[in-house]
C-alpha cells in the first residue's frame, strides 16, 4: 500500500508541475490576444476538442477553472485542450 501511495504522490507532483507550466502558456496566449486586439467573441469554433458551454472559448476556460464546467480526466489535460482550441480556432468574419 505504501508503494501505491508513493505513486499517487508522484502523480500529484507531476500534475501540479504541469499546471504551473500551462499557467505560463495561458498568460502568454492571453497576452497575444490582448496585444493583437483580438475580439474574444471571435474565439469560437465549430470543431472543438470537447463540449462547449459558453459563447466563446475564453469564457469556457474561465468557467472550467472556476469549477462551473466539469470534465473528467486530469485538470491539466483539459486546460491544455482549451488552450489549443483558443490558439487554433479564431473565426475571422
Amino acid at each position: 500500500m505504501e508503494e501505491k501511495q508513493k505513486q499517487y504522490d508522484e502523480l500529484d507532483r507531476l500534475e501540479n508541475e504541469r499546471l504551473k507550466e500551462l499557467e505560463i502558456s495561458k498568460k502568454k496566449l492571453l497576452k497575444v490576444i490582448k496585444d493583437n486586439e483580438i475580439d474574444p467573441n471571435s474565439l469560437t469554433t465549430s470543431y472543438n476538442t470537447f463540449p462547449l458551454d459558453k459563447t466563446n472559448l475564453l469564457e469556457n476556460l474561465e468557467a472550467f477553472e472556476k469549477g462551473k464546467i466539469s470534465i473528467s480526466g486530469f485538470r491539466s489535460d483539459n486546460i491544455e485542450r482549451y488552450l489549443f482550441d483558443i490558439a487554433a480556432n479564431r473565426n475571422v468574419v
